[in-house]
């Protein structure tokens, strides 16, 4: 489950799991550390389960060298340097948990370099955020969430051996822990192209299909109509693929939150979605442009993107727009299933009301005069 957007992450386990309120997420990621968060594949922050996080993190591989590497093209920096003040960081943290404005103010000056303002113009301010990088991605440092509500977004920096006791670290290489990312993948995302997997772990198609020999139940490669190419499935879950049908009355109707993990598991996003030839339709606009990073909060029904949606805080209400056909003569959205959409909008509408205050925080922060992401908006796009 992705973890970035203080809300969209209660909204996209409510999406998936009816009964899941704010109350149980929160439990969950706060209190029990069941649910934990990672740095894992992509960078991307990640909540997984408590005994995978080591897994997550090594998943993503060990990216630092080249980080240090695109770093150094901009201002001076070394792995001695990063390694010295990583050490320094993780005697501070076996102290006591810490923010990263606790660090500064503990640490010796003299070890916190700022990049001035060539760093902050490659997003790199000083050597701290790359330590803590490191230790992050060796798996000895965890940044967790704390406080009342998940969507306060306050965290402090951990010791793995502090936080999670019964959990192993640091973490193994990625090689030793791909054929169980693979096999979480598959799962997730099936049917699913191996090169997709390539671009989501990072890793090599050599690599991949070591990995997926290595599976106690391999792989198998469906067609599906629509898509290009030979897909890899599990082979447990081929029957149930198989025996699939669309749902008729009422359809399975879905809004998700722009993170979504829907959107986590293809390089191209027209690659998610059968049927759907208009990708742009759902990305925010910058200057008039579709940004391929910012996907909207999307209306999906039975599996198909169908439109987009918004909350108005004002009004206390969730609005949608359906896509237009692309195709003339093409079949718009039968009334059924638009009052489907409708009652699973005022349905999400409660919920963001008694359970999240009335608030949904879903935009980037540099959302700005040149931004469009409302529904009027982005429809005069289409």
């Amino acid at each position: 489950m992705l973890a970035a957007g203080s809300t969209a992450p209660y909204l996209s386990l409510r999406a998936r799991c009816g009964g899941c309120d704010r109350a149980s997420v929160d439990q969950a990621v706060l209190r029990d550390r069941s649910v934990v968060r990672v740095r894992g594949v992509r960078g991307e922050p990640l909540f997984v389960p408590r005994a995978q996080a080591m897994i997550a993190v090594a998943a993503k591989g060990r990216r630092i060298d080249a980080r240090i590497r695109k770093i150094a093209k901009v201002v001076p920096i070394s792995r001695g340097e990063v390694e010295t003040l990583a050490m320094m960081v993780a005697e501070f943290l076996a102290e006591r948990p810490a923010t990263e404005a606790d660090m500064e103010e503990g640490l010796p000056a003299g070890m916190l370099r700022n990049f001035g303002t060539e760093g902050r113009r490659a997003g790199v301010p000083g050597v701290l955020p790359v330590a803590l990088e490191y230790l992050e991605e060796e798996g000895r440092v965890l940044h967790l969430d704390e406080g009342d509500r998940l969507d306060s977004e306050v965290r402090r920096y951990w010791l793995t051996e502090k936080a999670l006791p019964d959990v192993t670290s640091p973490a193994p290489d990625q090689l030793e822990v791909l054929p169980q990312a693979l096999d979480f993948y598959l799962r997730s995302f099936g049917p699913a192209r191996l090169e997709d997997f390539v671009w989501w772990a990072g890793t090599t198609l050599n690599r991949t299909r070591s990995a997926a020999e290595a599976l106690d139940v391999s792989p198998v490669t469906v067609t599906v109509e629509g898509l290009e190419g030979e897909l890899a499935i599990l082979a447990d879950e081929l029957e149930s693929l198989l025996a699939f049908a669309v749902p008729d009355d009422p359809p399975d109707v879905a809004l998700i939150p722009n993170r979504d993990p829907f959107y986590a598991g293809r390089k191209a996003l027209t690659r998610e979605f059968l049927d759907f030839d208009g990708p742009e339709r759902v990305l925010a606009r910058f200057r008039g442009k579709p940004v391929a990073a910012r996907v909207l909060p999307t209306v999906i029904v039975n599996g198909q993107v169908v439109g987009i949606w918004e909350w108005q805080p004002a009004e206390k209400r969730v609005v949608w727009a359906e896509f237009p056909p692309l195709e003339e003569g093409a079949s718009p959205l039968s009334s059924g299933v638009r009052a489907a959409v409708d009652r699973e909008a005022a349905c999400l509408a409660d919920y963001v009301c008694k359970e999240l205050g009335g608030e949904i925080v879903l935009d980037p922060a540099e959302r700005g005069t040149h931004w469009a992401y409302e529904v009027e908006e982005i429809r005069t796009f289409w």
